[in-house]
């Protein structure tokens, strides 16, 4: 049985994250780290959505980034964020099973709407009928408490968040 994962804010090819976010690695330990952290949860065949800044932009080169994404567990669904290169990972997704959606994504899994976007925002589609909005962007930082709306980066607790956590 598969399961549904969510995360953001990985960062690969950026050394400075390491240290703004408190990571506890080495910035020689970061990929790895987060690959590791990862594949404890994530198992082959489960789908990931990743809420945007997957990599440093032109920082990380492109065969770097193809052996990264060729260890992680998973079949990857990518919103963009600010520091992604969308043509980049169009690429990186060619002829595999993961696919780029685009800056922003709305899908009903098990019956729930997700509103998926790199960035919290106030307000989005059918929040008052339960729609839940899921983002990154601001790493370990809280915003307002809003009800349905969720900060999904990995720096909060270094490992992806289930689906379960989200709907029984």
């Amino acid at each position: 049985m598969s399961d549904i994962w969510f995360t953001s804010d990985l960062h690969f090819g950026h050394d400075n994250i390491v240290k703004y976010c408190d990571r506890p690695c080495t910035v020689a330990e970061h990929s790895d780290f987060i690959i590791e952290s990862l594949n404890k949860h994530i198992k082959d065949g489960d789908t990931v959505y990743h809420l945007g800044d997957f990599s440093y932009g032109k920082k990380i080169k492109f065969d770097d980034l193809k052996a990264i994404l060729n260890r992680l567990n998973g079949n990857w669904q990518f919103i963009i964020g600010n520091h992604d290169n969308e043509n980049q990972l169009k690429a990186l997704c060619q002829k595999t099973n993961h696919k780029v959606l685009g800056d922003y994504h709305s899908e009903s899994i098990k019956g729930k709407t997700f509103i998926m976007f790199h960035y919290p925002i106030e307000s989005w589609w059918n929040k008052k009928r339960g729609a839940i909005h899921l983002y990154g962007h601001t790493h370990h930082n809280d915003m307002r408490h809003i009800e349905n709306r969720y900060n999904v980066c990995f720096d909060r607790d270094f490992k992806p968040y289930s689906l379960s956590q989200f709907i029984n």
